[in-house]
C-alpha cells in the first residue's frame, strides 16, 4: 500500500485532513475528518500524506524541488534578509515568487488558499544520460537502415560505408564526410 492508498491518512490544498477510503486513476476519495465534509473526490495532486507517509524534506539553497501540484520548484536561494519564519524563495506562483520554510511548507506571498499547491514534496535531481555514442567521430560504419520516415531518399544509401565527421546536437544522429544528406544527419549506423 503506497503513501496514497486507502487507510492512508492525507491533507488537502485548504489544510483539511481525512483518510482515503476509495481510490481511482489520479484522484482519491477522501472522507474527511469533519463531518460537514462527507467524502468527497480529490485530485491526488492536491493531497499530502501525514503522518508516517509525510514527506521529509529539508530545504536547502540551490536545489530543486517537486511540489504538490506537479510543478519543479528552484533553484532555491536563501532570502538572507533576516526571515526565519519563510528563510527560502524560489521564482513562481501565481505572484512571480515563492517563499519556503525549511520542511517545504509554501507562501506565495499572499498567503492565499493556493500555497499548499507548492508545498515541497521531494528533491528533484535531472536525470542525465548514462549512455555513450557506440560510435564516435572518424569510425568507419555501414548505413544500416532508414529511421527517419520523411526522408525516403535515404533508402538508396543504405548498405554504404561512410566516415563519421562530427557528432550532431540532437538525436538526429551523426555527420558524415562527403555527406549528400540533409545537415549531414544520418539514420542508424552499425560498425
Amino acid at each position: 500500500m503506497g503513501k496514497y492508498g486507502i487507510g492512508k491518512r492525507v491533507r488537502d490544498d485548504e489544510g483539511d485532513e481525512g483518510v482515503i477510503i476509495n481510490k481511482r486513476k489520479g484522484e482519491r476519495l477522501v472522507e474527511y475528518d469533519d463531518v460537514a465534509y462527507g467524502a468527497i473526490w480529490r485530485k491526488k495532486i492536491y493531497l499530502t500524506p501525514v503522518g508516517a507517509d509525510a514527506p521529509s524534506i529539508t530545504v536547502e539553497a540551490g536545489k530543486y524541488y517537486k511540489a504538490i501540484n506537479g510543478d519543479t520548484i528552484g533553484p532555491m536561494r536563501h532570502q538572507g534578509d533576516g526571515n526565519d519564519y519563510w528563510p527560502f524563495r524560489a521564482d513562481g506562483g501565481p505572484f512571480g515568487e515563492l517563499y519556503y520554510k525549511e520542511d517545504g511548507k509554501c507562501n506565495t506571498g499572499a498567503s492565499g488558499p493556493d500555497s499548499p499547491n507548492y508545498n515541497l514534496v521531494e528533491e528533484w535531481i535531472e536525470e542525465t544520460p548514462t549512455q555513450k555514442p557506440k560510435f564516435k567521430v572518424g569510425d568507419k560504419v555501414r548505413i544500416a537502415r532508414n529511421s527517419r520516415k520523411d526522408c525516403t531518399w535515404l533508402e538508396d544509401e543504405i548498405g554504404k560505408t561512410v566516415e563519421l565527421s562530427s557528432r550532431q546536437p540532437t538525436e538526429e544522429g551523426w555527420g558524415v564526410k562527403g555527406s549528400v544528406f540533409f545537415g549531414g544527419r544520418i539514420a542508424i549506423l552499425i560498425r
